[in-house]
């Protein structure tokens, strides 16, 4: 339940336009997409007759062929959100080509479904601009402990216990689409303990993180109290 809530969380991160990790740019790229094949929602008979009414924003991956590869709906009511997932999921588009290579894209979605403004061909939908799929997502240590496989404790350094130091480590890492552990820094902790602690760190392993179906690297913390 966490990881899925952290997943939304870094959607919706992404919805405005933070939590980017590519290419030092904090300003992503957009691109315009060209429908193929585009319908409108129908509005629910059921949620008509109960007279429910919202608005429902979704994520949308469009891949390499321009084909929707992964709707997330976010929180909204379920028969409206199912309308609109089901919508997204039929549509196609013009690849998208970056540096004449196709790439896939994440795109904002949003219906509104409105009673009393309601057009009898279906609801308009209202599509952002795409933006590439992040190379690298941040994501908190509590939710990547979820993704853990394997983890080492540290080996107290013999110098260190015999001085009495002790305290706590923070680590900085980096976490590839295999689950390995690719980069580690030192954020903060006694120097005499950081390398046991970075030893450790690399010979961790989790399970891929997937992002809207597609795994993705990780900057995440990693801590170690030594006592």
């Amino acid at each position: 339940m966490l990881l899925r809530m952290t997943n939304v969380v870094a959607i919706l991160a992404l919805l405005v336009g933070f939590s980017w990790s590519q290419s030092g740019s904090t300003k992503p790229i957009t691109y315009a997409l060209e429908p193929v094949k585009m319908s409108r929602a129908i509005y629910p008979p059921q949620a008509r007759e109960q007279k429910i009414e919202g608005r429902v924003v979704a994520m949308m991956l469009v891949s390499e062929a321009g084909d929707v590869e992964n709707v997330e709906v976010f929180k909204a009511d379920a028969i409206l959100s199912q309308a609109a997932e089901e919508t997204i999921r039929q549509w196609k588009f013009k690849p998208v080509t970056k540096n004449g290579t196709a790439v896939p894209v994440i795109a904002k979605v949003t219906f509104n479904f409105d009673l009393s403004d309601e057009d009898p061909q279906g609801i308009t939908p209202d599509l952002a601009p795409a933006t590439d799929l992040p190379r690298r997502i941040r994501i908190s240590e509590t939710a990547m402990q979820q993704l853990i496989v394997s983890k080492v404790s540290p080996e107290y350094p013999a110098a260190a216990k015999a001085n009495h130091v002790e305290g706590l480590v923070t680590l900085a890492i980096v976490i590839g689409k295999d689950g390995t552990v690719t980069d580690v820094q030192v954020v903060s902790g006694p120097p005499e303990l950081t390398l046991a602690a970075i030893n450790a760190a690399r010979q961790w392993r989790y399970r891929p993180y997937q992002f809207l179906g597609r795994p993705l690297e990780v900057h995440t913390t990693a801590q170690f109290d030594f006592r």
